[in-house]
Formats: structure tokens, C-alpha cells, sequence
């Protein structure tokens, strides 16, 4: 009995505590805050031998094994706060609450026309057209900071005011001081009042849109007649017959790189001598955004042959010389029954993140829907989906994203565009971010 006593215990001594599992089971979630559509990991050395079940509200949430003990989790595209449980075999805890970020609201803003332009730098504003001249429109509060009279911009004779290679300078065209029509296009201060710096007429007094892209040149574009015209002070015309028809422009800080928005041809022009710079080859129906430093033109855009041309590519390009730095295939983020159009593009001016614009319109639906993807510049991968739900549709033409850290924040500003707007208000989607 002693001998048989003796053999069970040496059996026990010699068998190691791991062969029967991990005797503790505390998952670590990678973070509570997180993106729409995006992803995030959860470990345990436990997973070596359960696979775990992620339960996010009443829905289970896709995983995929990483290593032994951590898994990835495939986030819902949408918008909340929710519970999060995670199973494994015999063990369940409770995660605590998960908040994703997405989509909040819509709302109605002030009267707005044309293309409205970020001015970035303190709270988050827009310059548009309004009701009868232009404004400076707050986005928290959805009020004019100030407006412009019409007697300095019209919105009867041009789509929008349009920018220049400075942000608190805008080129707008307004009525004559005697007789009627409209009057030349006049370089103005964001300053209340605003003052006039310069001048020049140019070919016509009725444009789309127009700017001065470096500081003594000009450039315009009658997108009735698909004419791109551009003007030095002397005012010696030239143009391009092209067949863009863009709503606005985006132009460098650094004052020597320009692209009209949106644009079929995917020419980058030199602000300088005004002609093209460099012509991203492949790509067609390019909508895009200067970085802070003006050394990073990112764009959203098409392939340009049929039948790829629904292949949707967000790239990095280097802005003095058009180097492809990335490309990231986006399209593929969508089923693929669904219509897809390019939207604007913005740099978070705080964190490493890239905001791209893409208008979905699923099979049977007749309205495109907003939906912002979200990059991280420092790996160029997707960080989330940003949708907006049902029924919340895009409705007019003109776009801009503005990001606003300090309240973690992102904006989609949509206005009507085209001449004589009057009464026309503004549509505000309304996006959050993670701390």
C-alpha cells in the first residue's frame, strides 16, 4: 500500500501543471475606443486551447487567429456604445463596454452654396458661398462667423468663391459699383472687414470657379464650355479644353502645386508657370487634398480602363515630382454590386490619419449614401469604415471633410452648386473619432 502510494505521487510530481491548461483566464482587449469597421486584438494564453467567441451587444463579432494566444476581431461598421463578453471553452467574462466610432448625426446648416473649402486652424469652419455673399460658417455651432456682402461676392455670378495658395485669402467675384452684371475677380483678406489686395479680368466675368493658385497668376474655368483658362497679371489668356467640369480646386500650401476638383483628366499643375506638372497615369476621376506641409498630395481615384474603372485607389504621391509613395485599393471595402463615387480627402492636422470620402449606392437604391474611410499614414492601412446609416442620404454636389481634433471630430459639409443660389442651406454629417 505504501509502494502503491509512492507511485502516485511521483505520477503527480512528474506531470506538469501546463498539460492541464492555464489555471487563470484574463483576456486583454487592445482598447476600448475604436473605429468603425475597424479592428482590434484580444489575448490570453488560454486560446491555446479554446478558441474564444467575442460577443459585442447582441451580435457576434468575426475573428481570426493571429498566434496562440491572440486573436483579431473583425469590428461592425457602426456607431455606439456596447457590452463586450468573450467566451473559451469552459471560461466567459464580461469585457466591459465598447465604444466605436462613427457615424453621430445630421443636421441642417445656414445657407450655403458653391464649394465650400476647410480653413484649417482653430475651431472647425468652412468658407462658402451664402445667401447673397459669402460666409465663414462655425460647424460646432452651425453659425456665420461672419458673411460677405454681396456687393463683394455674389453667388448670382459665380458657383463659389475659390481659394488661393493661402488660407485666409480668397478670390471672389462681386457686383460692378455702378451699372449691373458682375465684376472682376478680386483677391480679398478673411478679415472683418475684408480688404481688397488685387485684381484682374479675365476673359469673363461668369465662372465656375476660379483662384490664385501662386502669388500674380490666376486661374479660371467656364465649365459650360469645359475651358480652363489661366492668367498671369498682365492678363495674357491661355487655356485648356478639357473635360473635367470641376466644382473647385485644391492648391499647395507651399504655393506651387494645384489640382481642380473633381477631375477627369489626372493632371497636377505647376502653380508656378502654369502648366502640367505631372500626370498621374491610370487613374481618372481624382478628388484629393494637399497635406499641411504641402509636401504629400493624397487622392482618392479610379482606374482609368473599362472594365477596372470601378477599382477605387487612394494614393500617396510625392507632391513636387507625382512619386506613387502608396496605393491602397479601396473599392474592395464595398460588396461589389455596389455604385461608387470619389468624395473630397483631408489630413488630420493632429494624428496620422488620412480621411477619404466615398459615395456608395447599393443595387435598388436610388440615393448615394456618405461613407468616410479612414488610413493611418504612419502604415497607409485601414483603420475603419466610417458609414452613414440608412436614411440619411449625400444630396447636393458640393463637399469638403474637416477634421476637428480638440473634439474628436470629423465633418462632411455638403452645399448646392450653381448660379443664383439663394435659400439653400447647408448638409452637416457629423462623424466621431477616438480619443
Amino acid at each position: 500500500m505504501h509502494r502503491f502510494l509512492l507511485f502516485v505521487l511521483l505520477l503527480a510530481a512528474c506531470h506538469h501543471p501546463s498539460d492541464a491548461g492555464p489555471v487563470s483566464f484574463a483576456p486583454t482587449l487592445s482598447a476600448h475606443e475604436l473605429w468603425s469597421g475597424g479592428t482590434a486584438t484580444i489575448t490570453d494564453a488560454y486560446f491555446a486551447v479554446a478558441e474564444p467567441v467575442l460577443e459585442l451587444g447582441s451580435d457576434t463579432v468575426p475573428t481570426s487567429r493571429i498566434d496562440d494566444s491572440t486573436y483579431l476581431l473583425m469590428l461592425p461598421r457602426a456607431s455606439g456604445t456596447f457590452p463586450m463578453r468573450v467566451i473559451a471553452g469552459e471560461q466567459a467574462m464580461p469585457l466591459g463596454d465598447v465604444t466605436l466610432h462613427g457615424f453621430d448625426n445630421v443636421r441642417t446648416g445656414p445657407f450655403m452654396s458653391g464649394q465650400p473649402y476647410w480653413l484649417p486652424g482653430g475651431a472647425p469652419r468652412v468658407f462658402a458661398g451664402a445667401n447673397h455673399g459669402a460666409a465663414i460658417i462655425d460647424l460646432r455651432t452651425l453659425t456665420p462667423l461672419y458673411s460677405v456682402a454681396d456687393s463683394i461676392s455674389t453667388p448670382d455670378c459665380i458657383f463659389t468663391p475659390s481659394p488661393t495658395h493661402r488660407s485666409d485669402r480668397f478670390v471672389m467675384m462681386g457686383k460692378p459699383t455702378t451699372g449691373t452684371g458682375c465684376g472682376p475677380a478680386i483677391l480679398w483678406t478673411l478679415t472683418e472687414p475684408p480688404v481688397a489686395l488685387d485684381s484682374i479680368v479675365c476673359c469673363a466675368t461668369n465662372w465656375y470657379t476660379s483662384g490664385q493658385p501662386s502669388p500674380g497668376r490666376w486661374i479660371f474655368n467656364w465649365n459650360n464650355h469645359n475651358n480652363f483658362y489661366v492668367c498671369e497679371s498682365s492678363c495674357v489668356v491661355r487655356f485648356f479644353n478639357t473635360s473635367d467640369g470641376p466644382n473647385g480646386v485644391t492648391i499647395s500650401p507651399r504655393a506651387d502645386r494645384f489640382l481642380w476638383l473633381p477631375a477627369d483628366r489626372p493632371v497636377i499643375y505647376d502653380a508656378h508657370t502654369l502648366d502640367t506638372a505631372y500626370v498621374l497615369t491610370g487613374f481618372m476621376r481624382l478628388q484629393g487634398a494637399f497635406s499641411l506641409e504641402g509636401d504629400t498630395l493624397a487622392v482618392v481615384a479610379s482606374e482609368d480602363s473599362y472594365p477596372t474603372y470601378r477599382n477605387k485607389h487612394i494614393l500617396a504621391v510625392r507632391a513636387a515630382n507625382g512619386e506613387v509613395l502608396r496605393d491602397v485599393r479601396v473599392d474592395t471595402l464595398y460588396p461589389g454590386d455596389s455604385a461608387l463615387i470619389e468624395g473630397p480627402v483631408a489630413f488630420d492636422p493632429v494624428h496620422p490619419w488620412l480621411y477619404a470620402t466615398m459615395f456608395t449606392r447599393p443595387v435598388g437604391d436610388s440615393v448615394w449614401h456618405p461613407s468616410i474611410i479612414v488610413l493611418d499614414r504612419a502604415n497607409w492601412t485601414v483603420l475603419g469604415v466610417l458609414e452613414t446609416p440608412e436614411p440619411f442620404a449625400y444630396l447636393y454636389h458640393g463637399a469638403a471633410l474637416v477634421p476637428d481634433p480638440p473634439d474628436h471630430r470629423v465633418y462632411l459639409v455638403n452645399t448646392v452648386t450653381s448660379y443664383s443660389v439663394h435659400d439653400t442651406p447647408g448638409v452637416i454629417f457629423q462623424y466621431s473619432t477616438p480619443p
